[in-house]
């Protein structure tokens, strides 16, 4: 397979179960991504990979990873699901953000033996020229990589995305998960890794739902311990025009 520009794609996107013919939106998302933001994502999803690459050699090396990296890495991750945010200009701001944090990683690490194309990657200052970029980072960018891998990395990469939904909000909250928060970094520089044989990605692949029920353990210890156990109460059920979003944690407040 080759990648997007080549097959004459505008965009490639199939995270999700509604994605055109059940094969991937090319054109536009059915969820209405739109094919600049879903290079955007590809982009800002391969930032991550560098970031990760520098913060695996931090935990390799038995130091930890500054929370407010993780937590950069947790909301870019959920920024990228379907439906979270369409805003150019944030994933401009956050890809900005992710070359930042991406140069004092590289300088807390210094030299390494070896770099992967992500980490070396320098981001450019326009979003046009961000643009012009973005194929690269692509699902389908590297023609000579076996599908069943592309398939393994991808899936791990959504399992993650999932996990940072949860973790999103626990950490809101003001509850995370060591595990989880290191799984991130673990996980997103194995996906780089060109070395791992399908047997240890699906190795990895079970290791992501394992983190996503962790997560979601967590949560619920968020939710209980601030709001307390959930109990049969009476509501208002009467049907107002439009869509509405209950927030908790405001009416709490």
């Amino acid at each position: 397979m080759s990648n997007n520009m080549d097959l004459g794609y505008d965009m490639f996107c199939y995270q999700c179960e509604q994605t055109a013919g059940g094969k991937g939106c090319t054109k536009l998302g059915v969820c209405g991504k739109t094919p600049e933001i879903a290079n955007l994502q590809d982009l800002l999803i391969y930032q991550l990979k560098g970031i990760s690459f520098y913060a695996r050699h931090i935990l390799d090396s038995g130091l930890n990873v500054d929370k407010s990296v993780v937590s950069f890495i947790e909301n870019c991750l959920f920024t990228t699901l379907t439906n979270v945010n369409f805003n150019v200009d944030d994933h401009v701001h956050l890809l900005k953000q992710s070359q930042d944090i991406k140069n004092n990683l590289k300088n807390i690490v210094g030299t390494t033996d070896y770099i992967t194309p992500s980490a070396a990657y320098e981001l450019p200052e326009t979003k046009a020229d961000m643009l012009r970029d973005a194929p690269m980072a692509g699902i389908m960018y590297d023609k000579t990589l076996d599908p069943d891998i592309r398939s393994l990395r991808q899936t791990i990469l959504y399992g993650l995305k999932g996990i940072s939904a949860y973790g999103h909000q626990a950490r809101e909250l003001s509850y995370y998960s060591d595990n989880v928060d290191n799984f991130y970094i673990i996980a997103l520089e194995a996906i780089t890794d060109n070395t791992l044989t399908v047997e240890e990605l699906i190795r990895l692949t079970l290791k992501t739902g394992d983190m996503a029920i962790e997560i979601m353990k967590k949560l619920d210890e968020a939710n209980t311990t601030i709001y307390g156990n959930p109990s049969p109460h009476s509501v208002n059920v009467h049907i107002k025009k439009g869509p509405f979003i209950i927030c908790l944690c405001v009416i709490k407040k």
